[in-house]
Formats: C-alpha cells, structure tokens, sequence
C-alpha cells in the first residue's frame, strides 16, 4: 500500500520537507525578514543579508516550494518579489520554536550560581 487511507503519510512528509527547508540559516533569515509583510526580490534580500542575489534566489524558490513564500510578478522583464504566504502558519511558529531553542542554547543549561 503507497499510503494510508486517512493522508497520515502525505501530511508527515510534508512536514519533514517543510521542517528540512527552515534547517538552513539563511531561509530562516529571509522568512524573518517577510514576517512583517514586506514584499522583496533576490536582490533587496542579499544586500540586506549581505548574499549574493543567485543564492538568495535559490533559497527563495526552495521557500517557495515549500509554500512558505509567494512569488509576486512585477513589470514583465523585471525579477519576481516574494511576499510570506497567506497560508504559511506553519513557518510562524516553526520560526518561533527555532527562537526559542537558540535562546535555550545560548543559556547552555547553566545552573544558577555556578561557575563553568
């Protein structure tokens, strides 16, 4: 049998793809950019993150894919902008459980009053 009847299987690899594309930090980066509804091409994102418009251009198709991002067309000739997608609560609330788990690590565990 390909799959379970009830779409189990689908929905948890499509949660690991989406999972797997937050893993890089620059797509956590860009998505951080575009939670406050900015909209952006390749360009903008890689002079505001200081990278190269072709890689920001590959994560950004990546983030796409994963419905994270929605590409916005422009004038004809001119590069797509993105925009987060309408949908895309998922990428909330993966992003804030990877602020939350930086910030646990940034504490290293460390126990009140004692010394490293």
């Amino acid at each position: 049998m390909a799959g379970s009847k009830d779409g189990r299987e689908s929905r948890d690899k499509e949660q690991h793809y989406r999972r797997a594309a937050l893993v890089h930090p620059v797509r956590q980066e860009i998505l951080r950019l575009m939670l406050d509804g900015v909209e952006a091409g390749a360009a903008e994102i890689g002079a505001e993150l200081g990278e190269a418009p072709g890689a920001i251009a590959y994560h950004l198709r990546v983030l796409t894919r994963r419905r994270a991002l929605k590409g916005i067309a422009k004038d004809a000739p001119a590069a797509p902008y993105f925009r987060l997608a309408q949908n895309a609560l998922w990428a909330r609330e993966m992003l804030a459980e990877l602020r939350k788990q930086d910030r646990e690590d940034d504490q290293g565990g460390e126990i009140e009053g004692e010394r490293p």
